[in-house]
């Protein structure tokens, strides 16, 4: 069921079609179970699990995310090393942009942290009703909301772009709840 056989980290996507009218990009050629779009407000964690068979590509309509993946640790007390001090996580985020698409495998934890409003597309080759999903997955705590908070302000200082003044009031008012300003 799952010829999800994509290499680990970005996926390149290529337009399949272009005339004066736009273009196509099909994000998946061959089947899949499910397909959902989630909307996840600034300063939210998702993901911080793993899963035990299934994969999934998440492609970013808008928005941006911090995207943390690390093989199973067989024990899950086991720290990562932590060299660059952000407690637990060693090596910086993949920054995905609106447009682009990372694969996630079987068997790697994950995370995900969305500096501003995202909205994004999950594709997986086995079906995503809650139960399903829930079967098959291990929660686990690659990263804690401080470390969340942590990669937040990073990314402002090194990607943060500029935002509409909806966005920017968006932002503003979760970074408060976070801080509880």
């Amino acid at each position: 069921m799952d010829d999800f056989n994509y290499q680990p980290g970005l996926v390149p996507l290529k337009v399949n079609h272009s005339d004066a009218r736009g273009y196509i990009v099909n994000l998946r050629e061959g089947p899949c179970a499910g397909v959902a779009i989630i909307e996840s407000v600034a300063g939210s964690i998702r993901s911080n699990h793993w899963h035990r068979e299934d994969s999934h590509l998440l492609y970013l309509v808008s928005g941006a995310m911090l995207y943390f993946e690390h093989p199973v640790r067989e024990d899950p007390g086991t720290k990562i090393p932590d060299p660059c001090g952000f407690g637990g996580i060693s090596y910086e985020p993949q920054v995905i942009r609106p447009g682009e698409m990372v694969f996630t495998g079987p068997r790697m934890e994950h995370a995900t942290v969305f500096p501003i409003d995202s909205t994004m597309i999950s594709i997986s080759p086995r079906p995503r009703d809650h139960e399903s999903h829930e079967a098959d997955l291990v929660r686990t705590e690659l990263l804690s909301e401080e470390q969340a908070k942590t990669w937040i302000g990073w990314w402002y200082r090194n990607h943060g772009t500029i935002a509409s003044s909806v966005q920017v009031a968006s932002v503003l008012r979760r970074l408060r709840h976070f801080y509880n300003l």
